[in-house]
């Protein structure tokens, strides 16, 4: 379009020249966020409440809570995550995925829906060892075997009908800045409109 056609057209609408690369800009924006993007790896905050004591049915219910982090990356971009796509799992200040005398046997993720996962870990140090386990829906336990004493400290704790898991999603830096840059925007518009 030349210099000349773009004028006539703002005369014959009425419209100036900034309303007009105002909404070219908008479009451009609107496009940009609806363009897909290769989806980046997620992070979710996990926990699981109430433990038994035993696998009893009729086992006292605790309120003890476990929790950690989960970090996946959906490669196939079926919105599912396997094993394959774990890319780290965190619990008790231990990532499973990458220490040393740590493994994850089991995992699955169906974000909304159900998080299984069997981690295990085993420690050995100067003054004896230490393990840990959480398999989801079945047990928890710590154990620690010290030198001196020769005997086993161990404690597990059981999953039962009343365990209730949680998983949230921690937000990415983008998701902060774009809401930041939104009511910046929609605060300019409130001011712009009262001035």
């Amino acid at each position: 379009m030349h210099k000349c056609q773009f004028v006539l057209v703002c005369q014959f609408y009425n419209l100036s020249k900034w309303t007009i690369m105002k909404t070219l800009f908008a479009g451009a924006a609107l496009l940009a966020c609806l363009t897909p993007i290769q989806a980046a790896e997620q992070q979710f905050d996990w926990s699981f409440r109430y433990f038994g004591e035993s696998w009893q049915s009729d086992s006292t219910v605790l309120d003890q809570t476990i929790k950690g982090t989960l970090t996946v990356d959906d490669v196939n971009a079926d919105g599912r995550f396997d094993m394959s796509e774990l890319k780290s799992l965190n619990y008790s200040g231990k990532d499973y995925v990458s220490c040393a005398g740590c493994m994850v046997k089991r995992f699955s993720f169906v974000p909304g829906g159900a998080l299984d996962f069997n981690i295990e870990g085993n420690w050995y140090f100067d003054w004896g060892s230490t393990s840990n386990a959480v398999d989801v829906g079945r047990v928890w336990y710590e154990s620690a075997t010290y030198d001196w004493t020769g005997e086993p400290h161990y404690y597990s704790r059981h999953f039962v009908s009343q365990t209730v898991a949680t998983v949230n999603a921690v937000p990415e830096p983008q998701t902060w800045l774009m809401l930041g840059a939104g009511l910046l925007a929609l605060g300019a518009v409130v001011k712009r409109r009262k001035g």
